[in-house]
């Protein structure tokens, strides 16, 4: 009885962790939350953390439990500063009229996810094309779901 009564009390393993930089939180889009909300039940298995872009300077800490690190939009300027290990991730960083491409340099195309525009990071070097087609707004937010989708399938492995 002791014995099972030992094995009941001990924690359980908890979950490996996703931090999650979302995008700008402009009239019209989702917030840090929201944005968050559309990549949790892309990762099951994962406790998906999400931060604020605002806040990727400071206050986020990766420990040793981070599976992953995903950028979204404005978010994914920060990837330097979140490096690891090849588990860092990009969805749409802007890059209109080809402005910011060079600032990815060095990063791993396969884990860069782009879409069919500027404002959706086309230009910028990728071996994941997003080539739906829609509301550019809707289509980049709905980008998080399908890519984290993605995403966890690889670091699932």
């Amino acid at each position: 009885m002791i014995k099972l009564k030992s094995i009941l009390e001990q924690e359980q393993p908890s979950k490996p962790i996703v931090i999650f930089i979302a995008g700008l939180e402009l009239d019209g889009h989702p917030h840090t939350q929201q944005q968050t909300n559309l990549c949790k039940p892309n990762m099951p298995g994962f406790d998906v953390q999400g931060y604020s872009w605002q806040n990727a300077e400071s206050g986020i800490q990766i420990s040793e439990n981070v599976a992953a690190v995903i950028l979204f939009s404005k978010g994914c300027k920060y990837w330097k500063k979140f490096a690891k290990d090849n588990l860092t991730f990009c969805i749409e960083p802007y890059n209109s009229k080809n402005c910011c491409a060079s600032n990815y340099k060095g990063f791993p195309a396969e884990n860069m996810f782009i879409g069919p525009t500027s404002g959706r990071g086309k230009g910028i070097e990728t071996s994941n094309s997003i080539n739906e087609s829609g509301n550019v707004l809707e289509m980049h937010f709905a980008a998080v779901s399908s890519n984290c989708k993605t995403i966890a399938t690889r670091i699932s492995k």
